[in-house]
């Protein structure tokens, strides 16, 4: 009778051992899929408002080609990375592109508040800034 309730209580043991892994190991796996999706959304989206950022600086150097660039990248990684609002600007924004006047203002600022969020940032209502610098007319020299 000894050995039976040794054996018994050495399989329940066994068992309550087993199962707690199978959901601990369960547990752990979808905590670390949820934090790499997380990790590669804020990738994507910080690259994607470095991007804008780049662009609206750019244009105002006349750098047309490089601001198209950044403009498709960004649109590419907010419409596979970003939320329903964010894809729904960028449309908006990349309809507007090619009128020739994009208005990026409302997107920078969504994409920063959520970004901050994402990275437990405290949220800020400082208003977007950025360098907008104009290229000087540079002088030929007439001796080429």
């Amino acid at each position: 009778m000894k050995w039976n309730m040794l054996l018994l209580s050495l399989l329940i043991t066994t068992i309550v051992a087993l199962v707690g892994w199978f959901v601990v190991h369960s547990l752990s796996s979808r905590r670390d899929q949820a934090n790499k999706r997380r990790e590669l959304r804020v990738q994507h989206l910080l690259e994607a408002y470095q991007n804008l950022m780049s662009a609206a600086c750019y244009h105002k150097l006349e750098k047309q080609e490089e601001t198209l660039r950044l403009f498709t990248k960004a649109s590419a990684n907010i419409q596979l990375f970003g939320n329903e609002e964010q894809i729904q600007m960028m449309c908006k924004c990349t309809d507007d592109y090619a009128d020739g006047t994009v208005q990026l203002y409302e997107l920078l600022q969504n994409l920063r508040s959520d970004l901050r969020r994402e990275l437990k940032l405290p949220a800020t209502e400082q208003k977007l800034h950025w360098l907008a610098a104009k290229k000087k007319n540079q002088v030929q020299d007439s001796n080429k």
